[in-house]
């Protein structure tokens, strides 16, 4: 291999890894165990799951969701009143510093409301999640029949 193109392969490797551990330094939340439950082919909205954790030294709230195969997508909050569960629409939802907040069912969740396309098991969707502090970062949810086993 001419020295000129080792050369050139290097200077652009050590790019890459700069620019990776630069995108890595500005993320503080981590996203872990993100899945949708499947529906019917007919059904209006899903529901998605994840765990974020917060490794940064500051409070940080999820604020913003959105996917292209879905019309649009709201955080919620479910909660039992009077023995009757209802949803709750949440503008944010908190996390604070070193901790992890876990969106699971009967609790918080994303509501995923209608589907473009048929969603079924096995499908993996994309979902972009704003942070108060400016940051979105794209998170991949596999489609389940069934919570995944920890």
């Amino acid at each position: 291999i001419p020295m000129k193109f080792r050369t050139l392969l290097v200077a652009s490797l050590l790019v890459i890894v700069w620019q990776s551990v630069a995108c890595a330094a500005d993320r503080k939340i981590y996203v872990s165990d993100a899945w949708i439950r499947e529906a019917p082919p007919n059904a209006v909205s899903l529901a998605g799951y994840m765990a974020m954790e917060n490794q940064s030294g500051e409070e940080l709230s999820l604020v913003s969701a959105a996917a292209d195969v879905f019309a649009h997508v709201m955080i919620h909050q479910t909660t039992h009143e009077g023995g009757m569960a209802r949803m709750h629409h949440q503008d944010q939802v908190p996390i604070p510093p070193r901790a992890t907040i876990r969106f699971e069912p009967n609790g918080y969740h994303l509501m995923l409301m209608h589907p473009q396309q048929a969603i079924k098991s096995g499908d993996r969707v994309t979902i972009h999640l704003g942070f108060s502090d400016g940051n979105e970062q794209p998170v991949i949810f596999e489609v389940r029949k069934q919570a995944p086993v920890k």
